[in-house]
């Protein structure tokens, strides 16, 4: 049920951070949402007793390994480091697949808003001034125009 579940939040998540529309409000949904992925162990600090905590830290469920060469060493850590590109590789190609084909929140094809946002920049980000002005920003004479 674990695997269910870190599947389903990361689904709803990225769908949910891509909704986000500000920088402000991405930042706030990414906060809330590392929230709620500690959301046990925030519990598990609260609710148990220190001593039942202490029980549970030091509950060892590894067995002992025998001594192994130093060929066995350097395979494994090959081997790590072979998994962790694996895991790379898959969030990556993720990524991709879930930006052109899981996500419903952007279209397809940018011309589909281009009127919408086009609208938006000519009425909220108008210039001042118009021509040859820009570059007087700053200056005495930028703030007659």
């Amino acid at each position: 049920p674990k695997l269910s579940i870190c599947v389903i939040l990361l689904l709803l998540g990225c769908e949910w951070l891509s909704a986000t529309i500000q920088f402000e409000s991405l930042v706030m949904n990414t906060v809330a949402m590392e929230f709620i992925v500690q959301l046990d162990e925030i519990l598990f600090e609260a609710v148990l007793p220190q001593n039942q905590r202490e029980d549970v830290e030091v509950i060892d469920f590894l067995l002992e390994r025998d001594m192994v060469s130093e060929i066995e060493l350097t395979r494994r850590k090959s081997r790590s480091y072979r998994k962790s590109l694996f895991y790379l590789f898959g969030l990556l190609i993720f990524i991709l697949l879930y930006a052109e084909y899981m996500q419903d929140v952007l279209p397809t094809e940018i011309r589909f808003i281009k009127d919408k946002c086009q609208e938006v920049l000519n009425t909220n980000f108008r210039p001042l001034c118009s021509g040859w002005t820009w570059y007087l920003r700053g200056r005495p004479s930028a703030f007659e125009c």
